[in-house]
């Protein structure tokens, strides 16, 4: 899961930057799929330029990547738990936990 929050103009930069930090640590290669929540205060044409920046990282990976998820600083904000057992269909756009976080 990938959350952030728009402080200043610049954080495209910022977020490009963490995100190349992560490519070149290798954190890319080991993952199933990745689940991104909206960026607080990003406008729609931001929306898109971050998401070419994501896609311009993970280049040759083969997970799928559901982005502008509500969960972490947006409103609505649905909150999700670690270490819950989670499924990610690209092809339905849907994102799903499958098991209880709590018993």
């Amino acid at each position: 899961m990938l959350d952030d929050v728009r402080l200043r103009q610049a954080e495209l930069h910022g977020i490009d930057e963490a995100l190349a930090h992560l490519r070149l640590l290798g954190v890319f290669d080991h993952l199933a799929g990745v689940v991104v929540g909206k960026v607080y205060g990003f406008p729609p044409d931001e929306h898109r330029q971050f998401d070419d920046v994501l896609l311009r990282h993970t280049v040759g990976q083969t997970f799928p990547i559901l982005t502008r998820v509500d969960f972490g600083h947006t409103d609505p904000r649905l909150t999700l738990p670690l270490g819950v057992l989670a499924s990610l269909d690209s092809a339905h756009d849907a994102f799903r936990l499958e098991a209880a976080a709590v018993t």
